[in-house]
């Protein structure tokens, strides 16, 4: 954990260091437009964080494709393991126009970004879904910001205000063509030359992408495993979905990870679950449970398939203090409170 929120804090003092200078106009004074003439890729960070290396492994199966992007390709835990979804979006510097996923090759230099409320899997390298990739290809690359703009077009840190112009391209992640007021309060990838000085920075953009923040249930892919405080754990029998199209998790194997004792009564058909002075006892088939003696409703009755008791995820919920997710990897986040 030491050596992950080492990389993490790494990550962040570099997006800080290389963030742009913004400097207050004299009052009264004319704007003074500055050409690029300095270090690339410099953005002040606020909703999205950077992170900058070269793609030191790519895996693809049937379900997930990932890359290893590191500047230390001796150390194994360095860097970070992106997930690739159908939701990243995948660009060229040279030609800031997107790319296909199979165009990524090992030793590339990447500049990706992932937004502040990402989840992470704390392994070692930590691991998680980018929102944007961009391979570094060009020595003459346009200045970049990825950020949340309100309705004045002002970024979320307040650091730029874009001023559009009839030459500013401006499309969603599919290259679509989009207007003015599909940006406004939306995530944004803004490449840009030129920057006026005043506060906020003011400049007029070459193009605008409109980054589609996805607010909707994410896919379960994995019902072979979960994470369970950061640890993937395999199931030993699957998760599956029951005739009311509800996923339905093994009960013992869960519960004995999270430090419960599981005792099956054979006679009642119920479970019991013990953690010191704690007591759950659910039976088979049967809308309610008891804790501590105490009856209680459930939503969804416990089921036995193949000699293993599976219950839904908000039993899990209610009865163990856990918060469940699901992950951009599609595998469920079991998190205790």
């Amino acid at each position: 954990m030491d050596r992950v929120k080492k990389y993490l804090a790494l990550a962040l003092v570099a997006c800080i260091s290389l963030s742009p200078l913004v400097i207050k106009a004299e009052d009264n004074q004319p704007k003074e437009l500055v050409p690029i003439d300095g270090p690339i890729y410099q953005v002040e960070q606020a909703d999205y964080i950077r992170y900058d290396g070269k793609i030191a492994d790519i895996k693809e199966d049937e379900k997930l494709f990932s890359i290893w992007v590191t500047d230390d390709e001796e150390d194994p835990y360095s860097g970070m393991v992106l997930y690739i979804t159908e939701d990243t979006i995948l660009l060229r510097d040279e030609t800031n126009d997107f790319m296909p996923k199979d165009e990524l090759e090992l030793g590339m230099e990447v500049t990706s970004y992932y937004h502040k409320d990402t989840i992470m899997l704390m392994t070692a390298p930590p691991r998680l879904g980018a929102d944007i990739i961009m391979v570094r290809d060009s020595e003459e690359e346009d200045l970049i910001h990825v950020s949340k703009f309100n309705e004045e077009l002002i970024s979320s840190d307040k650091s730029l205000k874009l001023k559009l112009s009839e030459d500013t391209v401006m499309v969603d992640k599919d290259g679509n063509t989009i207007g003015k007021e599909d940006i406004i309060n939306r995530d944004l990838i803004v490449f840009y030359t030129l920057v006026a000085e005043s506060l906020p920075a003011q400049a007029t953009p070459n193009k605008i992408i409109l980054v589609e923040k996805d607010d909707g249930e994410l896919e379960v892919r994995f019902l072979d495993k979960v994470m369970i405080d950061e640890k993937e754990i395999s199931l030993n029998n699957p998760i599956y979905k029951n005739d009311q199209d509800i996923f339905m998790l093994p009960l013992r194997q869960i519960a004995e990870t999270l430090g419960y004792q599981v005792e099956w009564i054979n006679e009642s058909r119920t479970v019991k679950l013990t953690k010191e002075d704690y007591r759950v006892s659910l039976p088979i088939g049967e809308k309610s449970y008891k804790i501590n003696d105490k009856p209680l409703r459930l939503g969804i009755a416990a089921e036995l398939k193949n000699s293993t008791t599976y219950v839904a995820i908000d039993f899990l919920k209610e009865t163990m203090a856990v918060d469940i997710e699901v992950l951009e990897t599609g595998m469920f986040n079991i998190i205790k409170q």
